[in-house]
């Protein structure tokens, strides 16, 4: 996917950390204990985790429970300044390649997935064949 963006002129893609691709559990604990707390804040987004109510905090991004990741089951990856040309590129592209957006709401454009499991989609197929 990072070559055909270079090809179309867009610059490349890289994940905005390195834990904004696989995050083991510990990191995806830690990330949630970042982002809820479990002090009422009324008129905020909450989830329940092992059995209490937490509450988003302030100016936060919501985060998935640990353990219930995309990011944990190693088929997430954050994109880096996702948005403008590399934004529009993602959204026309990222189907042939075996990603999509898992929230609809376009609430994070950064946030894709894989979903194509073990069908590796043609265009993949072609770049490994092109670099044997």
């Amino acid at each position: 996917m990072r070559a055909a963006a270079l090809a179309d002129g867009v610059r490349p893609f890289k994940p905005t950390s390195s834990a904004d691709t696989y995050r083991p559990l510990a990191d995806q604990r830690r990330l949630f204990l970042a982002r809820y707390t479990l002090n009422p804040l009324e008129g905020r987004p909450t989830v329940i985790w092992e059995g209490k109510r937490y509450y988003l905090l302030p100016r936060m991004a919501q985060a998935a429970r640990p353990g219930t990741s995309n990011h944990g089951y190693g088929i997430a990856v954050d994109v880096w300044r996702a948005s403008g040309a590399r934004l529009e590129w993602l959204e026309e592209n990222a189907r042939r390649f075996g990603f999509s957006w898992e929230f609809r709401s376009g609430a994070e454009p950064w946030h894709i997935r894989y979903f194509r499991g073990d069908k590796v989609p043609p265009a993949v197929r072609r770049w490994k064949e092109a670099q044997a």
